[in-house]
């Protein structure tokens, strides 16, 4: 479960005249919260292999377990 906290900046919109930062925009776009630095989960590996194209789940994999035609397709994210 990620949690969240109501961010201090929040009621900076009242010294810095932005009421209407305060009452409409930040709760509406959620930027009165604070989410938690870092979560951490549990993954359990699966032997599930969808052959249906259409499919949008999210599958971690191996890199060792991934098809060699694949590696040309991969793309960094971090």
């Amino acid at each position: 479960m990620i949690t969240s906290t109501l961010d201090g900046w929040y009621f900076g919109n009242l010294f810095l005249g932005g009421l209407i930062g305060m009452l409409i925009v930040d709760p509406l776009t959620g930027a009165m919260f604070k989410l938690q630095d870092t979560a951490q989960v549990d993954l359990i590996a699966s032997s599930y292999q969808s052959n249906n194209n259409l499919d949008k789940t999210l599958q971690v994999v191996s890199l060792n377990d991934l098809p060699e035609e694949y590696h040309s397709k991969l793309v960094k994210i971090n």
